[in-house]
């Protein structure tokens, strides 16, 4: 939000600050802008809120908060309160504010590690399911840096006993046959893992003779802290994409890291609740109106085209008509084709109730069914779902609609290129390469004969004219011109034909087609601007240049697409190969160990990859 006035500058206001730690908004003060707020929206802000009255009862310092992310109880959003402040509100002239005096009140909060804010009404709703809710007490040591903070600001850190303690740890402990750890005694397991932020405040031993993990400490001297650039960090931000030299540095870089830090947090859990919910036995979701030939619906029916009974490969319809497969797509083929038509929707041909389009039913169908194939490790299964959207696609082999020929082409392609069938997806996309092609071709005649139409109707040459126009109609008839690509969509084309090609080791026909991209005219503004695509083209390239010897072109493309996402699976791969095959090994161990740190950590299967290319880095080999 902005503050505007007449007597100073715009100015952002920069959410919550560490100055803002242990600050809490006067109670007079926050009654004052509620009762404002009743007189602005009474229906809102009614007379009985809870948290205002005489005496506001905002949470205390250290209060646990939790919340659910899109209301899903398997995304749990946990917070703690480290104080309350005003948010200021966008002021422009003759426009009324939304909130009384141009705020609105915020608790600041501790999210992940990182400071943040939400509404304050929203941690107070009386609604159970809806907002924040205080789930745990007051609690102690929620951060030392806060915490220091906290009792600068004469706030109470210590633990708050409650009116009638029920049984203590300790109790519960001696109860469950637990031993006591002694900290004197115990090496701490945070330093073994080398992540422990506490240093010489820590309870637990950090024993000199017992070497943290080589994942961790050891492999730090070979970054740079995230915000001074200082080598050698010591601290992990919870993420595991981000090191810092200290807590000071970690704070300093906040509002900088926050969004990808969320990000990370959030893609690691998303990662882990579908391990957790895949199941291998999932009956596959059918598309609505999928045919079956063992439903006893339509076999006293007969085809209302071809008058067979029961139909040939029946296809049951929403409305209850059954239809031979190939009739009906023919009939829908053929509707899709008539000009003269002004009415072209898909509709039955008995009852003329709405009907899904056929072709695409069955293109969406084998791309669930390749989707599905995704989430399963069993190679088997994986096969058995791939050829089942195969064999679904070969319904619509011979598609004459353009859209959906170029759609069946490019999912075909893809799941032969799953399948490792990568000789036949070549041939594919190769097919699809040459119908844009035609489709370039088609429009450049197009745009000509459109323009010679407006040179003769200018002049008042009619028959020209006319000529012309019969032209571009049958031009257009053909539906070549329908046949062009999205250019995203073309890029995507390009990069999956070197890939293929370097799946069968032809890594110069791959490279080429990899160059190819920068010199199209017409992908060249949306490859500018996506990364991702920009990511895939370094990386393609930087393998062919590794694989062809090439290992100073490899390095200095691959290092761009690092500096594009350093957290990307398998980027650092093939810069550190070819800093090792042209001699630098020192070279090669920094950035493989840049690798193990930096690279997926919701993904265990890379993490192992990178360990092994780090310990092939050391090995020299």
């Amino acid at each position: 939000m902005y503050f505007l006035n007449t007597d100073c500058d715009a100015f952002e206001d920069p959410g919550p600050q560490r100055s803002d730690v242990g600050v809490f908004i006067e109670d007079a003060d926050l009654v004052d802008w509620h009762a404002k707020m009743q007189v602005k929206m009474p229906r809102v802000f009614l007379p009985d809120e809870k948290v205002f009255g005489k005496e506001t009862t905002q949470h205390r310092y250290g209060t646990k908060l939790l919340a659910y992310f899109d209301d899903d109880k398997n995304k749990p959003m946990r917070a703690t309160v480290l104080g309350s402040r005003w948010q200021l509100e966008e002021r422009l002239p003759g426009i009324p504010p939304m909130c009384a005096d141009y705020r609105e009140p915020h608790y600041t909060i501790l999210i992940g590690g990182q400071l943040s804010q939400i509404g304050l009404m929203d941690a107070h709703d009386i609604d159970p399911d809806i907002g924040w809710k205080a789930v745990g007490p007051y609690e102690p040591s929620v951060n030392p840096d806060y915490d220091a903070l906290a009792q600068s600001h004469g706030i109470d850190t210590r633990p708050r006993q409650s009116k009638a303690p029920t049984e203590t740890k300790q109790e519960q402990k001696k109860k469950n046959g637990k031993k006591k750890t002694d900290p004197s005694t115990t090496v701490c397991k945070f330093w073994l893992k080398g992540i422990c932020n506490r240093g010489d405040r820590c309870r637990f031993l950090h024993e000199k003779e017992r070497k943290p993990s080589e994942t961790a400490m050891v492999l730090h001297k070979y970054i740079n802290c995230d915000n001074c650039g200082k080598s050698n960090p010591q601290l992990r931000c919870a993420c595991e994409v981000a090191y810092y030299c200290n807590s000071a540095c970690k704070a300093d870089h906040l509002f900088e890291h926050e969004s990808d830090c969320l990000r990370t947090k959030m893609i690691c859990a998303d990662v882990a609740a579908e391990k957790e919910g895949a199941n291998g036995d999932e009956e596959i979701c059918e598309i609505v109106g999928s045919r079956s030939n063992d439903g006893a619906s339509h076999m006293d029916q007969c085809c209302s085209i071809c008058l067979s009974e029961p139909p040939i490969n029946a296809f049951l319809l929403d409305c209850g008509h059954a239809f031979c497969y190939e009739c009906l797509r023919r009939y829908q083929s053929h509707v899709a084709r008539d000009m003269e038509r002004e009415d072209r929707r898909n509709l039955c041909p008995t009852c003329r109730q709405p009907a899904p389009h056929l072709e695409k039913m069955v293109i969406e169908k084998a791309l669930l069914l390749s989707g599905k194939a995704n989430a399963h490790s069993d190679a088997s299964k994986k096969a058995i779902l791939l050829n089942s959207a195969l064999a679904e696609l070969d319904k619509v082999s011979d598609t004459e609609t353009p859209h959906t020929l170029i759609q069946h082409l490019v999912t075909k392609a893809e799941i032969f290129q799953k399948l490792e069938r990568h000789e036949e997806a070549i041939q594919i996309i190769s097919r699809v390469i040459e119908l844009q092609r035609e489709a370039d071709e088609a429009i450049r005649m197009g745009d000509e004969i459109f323009s010679n139409m407006n040179h003769y109707e200018a002049r008042g040459m009619q028959e020209e004219f006319e000529l012309h126009n019969e032209l571009l109609a049958d031009l257009l008839n053909k539906g070549k011109m329908h046949l062009k690509m999205r250019p995203d969509d073309v890029i995507e084309l390009y990069l999956s034909l070197a890939q293929c090609q370097e799946s069968l080791k032809d890594h110069g026909s791959a490279l080429d087609n990899y160059m190819k991209l920068w010199s199209l005219e017409e992908v060249q503004s949306t490859l500018e601007n996506s990364g991702p695509s920009q990511r895939k083209l370094f990386m393609g390239s930087s393998r062919c240049y590794y694989h062809l010897g090439q290992y100073e072109k490899a390095i200095k493309i691959g290092q761009a697409a690092i500096e594009m996402n350093k957290h990307f699976p398998g980027i650092h791969e093939y810069v550190a190969l070819s800093q090792l095959a042209s001699g630098d090994a020192e070279s090669a161990i920094a950035t493989s160990a840049n690798a193990v740190l930096y690279e997926a950590p919701w993904d265990k299967g890379n993490k192992t990859k990178t360990l092994d290319l780090h310990n092939k880095m050391k090995s020299g080999h």
